[in-house]
């Protein structure tokens, strides 16, 4: 039954980094097709949006004068660089054993980790979403075990 439980929970947190690396690169794409003025000058572009912000009579703090598309993009960088810290460097570990995934899944990876991280691996990959996935939810899971095995040892008496 903990293994069901541990397995379900492995496979929900594959699920949920495939979905951020899904958003990742969507967003990726998504800029690629910024518009530009037609002469595709960005320098004189942003010229003119500083001389239209040192004109306007209204102060505004640094986040308040940046755009929606500004701020997320900031916010999308940092995620960026701590997704890349957390999942694609891994690490060598001498201590591993073969686990079994979805095929769709494991294929999916092989596909996509060449071209975001060519030196990741495959199983360093998944490592790290097992490791991130127990530490954050490791309270929960704790609390799960606990009530599972009082109630089993309650049930033998």
């Amino acid at each position: 039954m903990d293994a069901i439980i541990i397995y379900m929970l492995i496979i929900n947190a594959v699920l949920l980094v495939f979905n951020l690396t899904w958003l990742i690169a969507n967003f990726i794409s998504g800029r690629k097709n910024k518009k530009v003025s037609p002469n595709n000058n960005i320098d004189n572009d942003m010229k003119k949006e500083q001389l239209e912000q040192k004109e306007s009579p209204i102060e505004y703090s640094p986040i308040d004068s940046m755009t929606f598309e500004e701020v997320y993009e900031k916010i999308s960088e940092q995620t960026k660089a701590d997704y890349i810290e957390k999942f694609l460097i891994c690490h060598p570990a001498s201590n591993r054993i073969q686990v079994y995934a979805n095929r769709s899944d494991i294929e999916w990876i092989k596909r996509i980790l060449p071209v975001i991280a060519p030196k990741a691996t495959v199983s360093g990959f998944i490592s790290n979403i097992i490791a991130d996935h127990l530490q954050k939810y490791e309270k929960e899971i704790m609390e799960m075990y606990n009530e599972n095995t009082s109630k089993f040892l309650d049930y033998g008496n």
